[in-house]
């Protein structure tokens, strides 16, 4: 495809300018002439006669909305809730009471419409949403923690301090580079 738009952009403009278009009235009154002129040349019958195309899905498929969610792996805690963003998800237990999906990984899917969706090894899990709740409320705000830095140390040691008494010797003069 990106060959063929190649193509008919350097041909489109080698015949706008052997025509003499230079405004874009004339050349939208020529192109359909172009166009005519340019598929007789270069089309090329199908094989086959018969239309090979597949039809779309519908807008509502289940499987494509679930391939171009975003996907989240969650694990199910022993209340059968899972954290997702600032939420709590929690699982409608089965009529079995639900004692097997404790500790489940589960896949949370984040639709483009920003509604959630649980999967079970591809089964949809039905859920409610539950805010969470916060250690300190909104309105007040969270405190900030300031950590002042510690001074510089003036501490210097003594001249005959251990650090400064190395078993190597103090380099003779003529190793010392002068300037």
């Amino acid at each position: 495809m990106e060959r063929a738009n190649g193509v008919l952009q350097d041909r489109l403009l080698r015949a706008l300018r052997l025509e003499g278009i230079d405004g874009i009235e004339d050349a939208n009154a020529w192109l359909p002439h172009f166009i005519e002129r340019h598929n007789a040349r270069f089309a090329v019958a199908p094989l086959e006669p018969q239309d090979a195309h597949v039809p779309h899905p519908t807008r509502d498929d289940v499987r494509l909305r679930q391939i171009l969610a975003k996907h989240y792996p969650r694990k199910l805690s022993p209340s059968l809730t899972c954290q997702f963003h600032s939420t709590l998800l929690q699982i409608q237990p089965p009529a079995s009471g639900g004692s097997a999906l404790r500790g489940a990984a589960v896949t949370v899917l984040e639709h483009f419409d920003h509604s959630c969706q649980v999967l079970l090894r591809n089964v949809a899990l039905p859920h409610t949403t539950v805010q969470k709740a916060r250690a300190a409320p909104l309105e007040q705000g969270r405190k900030e923690i300031v950590v002042n830095p510690r001074p510089a140390s003036t501490y210097r040691p003594r001249p005959n301090h251990p650090w400064k008494n190395s078993p190597i010797a103090k380099p003779r003069s003529h190793f010392i580079a002068t300037r």
